[in-house]
């Protein structure tokens, strides 16, 4: 003698209805009284997995208030300036990693003539130290003008104040 229908079901946590189905289908299989295959219960435990019970409207509902008010932070956080969107940030980023780029690769063409004249100053360990201290120079020059926002016309350092990225 195997389970019932109703029994099934409650042991599975799914609907009697679920259960026919099965039934119609083949994966289980009814016994002459009336009861299930303990055979094909076992199958049909064996590939399927338990249903999670389901969800109450209070749940629902408490979940849903739980988002508003991550929501209603975000919103808040955006609009007092202490977030801003990702893809904005990843802008700014991008022109001002080109812009350093551009000035670094700038460099060899508007130094070589000094950097000749440098080089045949002196004895060969004097002139690699003065290429060496002007170079240095320079990279950090190009490096200060670009965190100072120089080449934006603006400010870059964050004129809203510290910036984390919404996601």
């Amino acid at each position: 003698m195997g389970l019932t229908v109703r029994e099934y079901a409650a042991k599975r946590g799914i609907s009697r209805q679920a259960v026919n189905k099965a039934i119609r289908s083949g994966r289980l299989r009814k016994l002459d009284d009336g009861t299930l295959e303990p055979a094909s219960i076992v199958e049909d435990e064996g590939h399927r997995a338990k249903v999670p019970a389901a969800t109450t409207l209070t749940q629902v509902k408490t979940e849903h208030e739980k988002l508003k008010v991550k929501l209603t932070k975000i919103d808040l956080q955006e609009r007092q300036g202490t977030m801003v969107p990702v893809d904005e940030v990843e802008g700014l980023f991008f022109t001002i990693f080109r812009i350093l780029r551009d000035q670094l690769q700038t460099l060899p063409a508007r130094l070589a003539d000094e950097l000749i004249s440098l080089a045949r100053e002196g004895t060969p360990e004097i002139a690699a130290v003065a290429l060496r201290v002007r170079l240095e120079e320079e990279i950090a020059d190009s490096l200060k003008e670009t965190a100072d926002g120089q080449h934006f016309g603006k400010d870059t350092t964050g004129e809203r104040g510290p910036v984390r990225a919404a996601s």
